[in-house]
């Protein structure tokens, strides 16, 4: 049986940096979001969660971590049951 990958999206914001690192994991792919789909890089936390799901993708890497303090983004999350790395900080590199 195959196995299938993780496919994180990264938020527009996030350096894509990580991609270069992502490539040492064959299990895990991921994509920035104005590549997945140019419309989603509009939308707002929870509405780009449930695009997300819908599009198939597992879950997102933002750096936004205040969503996670926001109820109608966490009731996205529960509903999806996607996977987000909320990053507080990415340093100046």
């Amino acid at each position: 049986m195959r196995k299938q990958r993780l496919k994180l999206a990264l938020d527009q914001n996030f350096p894509v940096l990580i991609l270069n690192a992502v490539a040492l994991l064959p299990e895990v792919e991921i994509s920035p979001i104005h590549k997945i789909d140019p419309r989603l890089s509009d939308l707002d936390d929870r509405k780009l969660l449930i695009a997300l799901h819908q599009l198939g993708w597992q879950g997102l890497i933002i750096n936004n971590y205040k969503m996670l303090r926001v109820p109608v983004e966490i009731a996205a999350i529960v509903k999806t049951k996607l996977v987000v790395f909320a990053v507080e900080g990415i340093g100046d590199d």
